[in-house]
């Protein structure tokens, strides 16, 4: 028994550290191949460990003969059991994605099982189910969808078969694009999920982002093409950061698509910080695609950093365009909701702007209703006689 004990210990001890270093070094370690009793935390404790048995582990194993299929200590099935007993959801599912590397397109059926098995059970596997049909999707599309096709669902949760066909569209699009796209262009995979083409594209732009760009650039709807973008956009970043970002915005092919896309880019940009994304702007003023709402988003981002005064200089010095001109109107009747003050402060500092008297009638209809003197301080400032006079009538009507 003298002997028995340290040596426990040593075992238990060397079996913690490795998976501690592990889970937080990102190592994959095969937690497989533990006891599963390791793979759930433990209460600290200063008492020493008894000796586990050796049949307690994944490493010596009874032999398989005699067992039925899904019970054979130490095959996948078992140890898919294994997993999904487990507590903690981050152990579950790290034991659980060390399975699924194993696994083969033969295997899916039984997985699919046992995972609705703890479902019953009260076991909340979310994760475990979209990670099982992300892969099956990877190693075998067609073989999943011949399963989610051909199987009763009856039974499943409501979102359970939406779900399975997401995750094995986007699996099957990351490892075979093509043959995915042909299965979701054909009529079987109608009334599987709405969200199919979203799941195919997050696949697709994951190695290959010129394909997925592709796809969605010869997409008819218009609608649709641009509620990809921001997928797109992504794909870029992760590929190549912001310049690989820029490279392919501005290889779209009509100013129209770079309008829709410009509003997911010009944000993308600010990623890099206030200076870079304000940058970016200036840089494409003069460009037809620039659109009003994409300076405007900027010029509120660089409010909440640098404050309305920064925000109205930043946007007043911008080259003189329609968009630029339009953008500083709205910016002004924006802040005059919640910092009069700071926009009244702002336009006495800029009386010689060209846009003085627009600015200040939108300044004095915005704040009318709240402080009608201060209004009519400002409406007396306007010089355009005719503007000057429509600001008075304003603070008349709301006086009588």
């Amino acid at each position: 028994m003298n002997k028995v004990l340290p040596i426990a210990l040593t075992c238990a001890i060397s079996l913690a550290i490795g998976f501690g270093i592990g889970r937080w070094s990102g190592e994959k370690t095969n937690v497989a191949a533990l006891p599963l009793e390791s793979a759930t935390p433990k209460t600290t404790s200063m008492a020493p460990s008894l000796p586990q048995k050796e049949e307690d582990t994944l490493t010596n194993l009874p032999e398989a003969e005699g067992w039925p299929e899904n019970q054979v200590p130490g095959s996948i099935f078992d140890r898919a059991q294994r997993a999904l007993s487990l507590t903690q959801p981050y152990d579950r599912a790290r034991a659980f994605d060390d399975i699924l590397r194993k696994m083969t397109t033969a295997d899916g059926p039984e997985l699919v099982a046992i995972i609705q098995d703890a479902d019953k059970r009260g076991v909340g596997n979310g994760s475990e189910w979209a990670a099982l049909w992300n892969q099956w999707g990877k190693i075998d599309g067609a073989g999943a969808f011949e399963h989610l096709l051909s199987a009763d669902t009856a039974d499943w949760h409501p979102k359970a078969r939406s779900g399975a066909s997401f995750r094995a569209i986007r699996g099957w699009a990351e490892s075979d694009p093509h043959a995915a796209v042909a299965f979701f262009q054909n009529p079987r995979s109608e009334g599987l999920d709405s969200n199919m083409e979203l799941g195919l594209l997050e696949g697709w732009s994951w190695h290959d982002p010129d394909g997925a760009s592709n796809y969605v650039l010869d997409l008819e709807d218009k609608n649709r093409q641009s509620s990809y973008f921001r997928l797109l956009t992504e794909a870029y970043a992760r590929k190549g950061g912001l310049e690989n970002v820029d490279r392919w915005f501005r290889s779209l092919r009509t100013p129209d698509e770079m309008k829709r896309a410009s509003q997911q880019v010009s944000s993308r940009m600010f990623s890099n910080g206030l200076t870079h994304g304000l940058s970016w702007i200036e840089e494409n003023i003069s460009e037809s695609w620039m659109g009003e709402s994409v300076i405007l988003n900027a010029a509120k981002a660089s409010q909440k950093k640098e404050g309305v005064e920064y925000s109205l200089n930043w946007i007043s010095n911008l080259e003189e365009n329609e968009s630029s001109s339009a953008s500083l109107q709205s910016l002004v009747s924006n802040f005059s909701q919640n910092h009069a003050e700071k926009v009244g402060a702002w336009l006495s500092a800029n009386t010689t702007s060209p846009h003085y008297d627009a600015l200040s009638f939108t300044y004095v209809s915005r704040i009318l209703n709240r402080d009608a003197p201060n209004a009519a301080v400002f409406a007396q400032t306007i010089k355009d006689p005719n503007l000057r006079e429509k600001a008075l009538n304003l603070i008349v009507e709301k006086m009588q």
